[in-house]
């Protein structure tokens, strides 16, 4: 393995583009909600890839992930919403 880390502007570039295109495009009441979904779709895609490359079922490996992610954002809003620093 190379030591040195990978710097590709290219894909900072279009992270940076797709953020400010939803930021642009969303209303403002409905940024938390995209956010929210983006992250679940985007947590079983995890799961979907991990169970390939684990060999394991693929099903079980989405649910699994995705329910504890959804379960770690539920827990981080609440806690958040506690101290009254919720991004809602």
């Amino acid at each position: 393995m190379d030591s040195e880390p990978v710097i590709a502007p290219g894909n900072a570039r279009w992270t940076s583009r797709c953020i400010l295109a939803v930021v642009l495009i969303a209303p403002d009441n409905s940024i938390g909600v995209m956010v929210t979904a983006a992250s679940l779709i985007l947590l079983a895609l995890l799961g979907v890839l991990s169970a390939k490359a684990g060999g394991s079922p693929v099903l079980r490996a989405t649910l699994r992930v995705t329910f504890w992610g959804a379960l770690a954002m539920a827990a981080t809003a609440l806690v958040g919403s506690l101290f009254g620093t919720t991004a809602a």
